[in-house]
């Protein structure tokens, strides 16, 4: 059997080497969110879901039925991220569909 501290030494470096690993990914992740698409910058000629609402208001009609959002003509669920001139955006349903700034993307 080898000398103990060389395998302490080994695993010990082997454990910098797993958390320097695991940093990258994890900043990588952040950096391309695969579950944000990444679209346009809104076509005002196209039909758009309302940004931002504010809370309370209403809005009846086949859109709220269907629990979509639209963004340039495109329907979009519920929950969906999308991610427009450095924007994330989130589709919301409730009260009426409308997209939600979620921060910078």
């Amino acid at each position: 059997m080898g000398n103990p501290w060389a395998v302490f030494l080994y695993l010990d470096a082997f454990k910098d080497m797993l958390q320097c690993h695991l940093h990258i990914q994890k900043e990588n992740e952040s950096m391309s969110d695969p579950k944000t698409e990444h679209v346009d910058a809104i076509d005002l000629t196209k039909k758009n879901s309302p940004l931002n609402i504010q809370e309370g208001t209403e809005k009846a009609g086949a859109e709220v039925k269907a629990g979509v959002c639209y963004f340039n003509g495109l329907a979009y669920s519920s929950g969906t991220y999308i991610c427009t001139a450095g924007q994330k955006m989130q589709c919301s349903t409730y009260p009426s569909p409308h997209w939600r700034n979620t921060g910078r993307c």
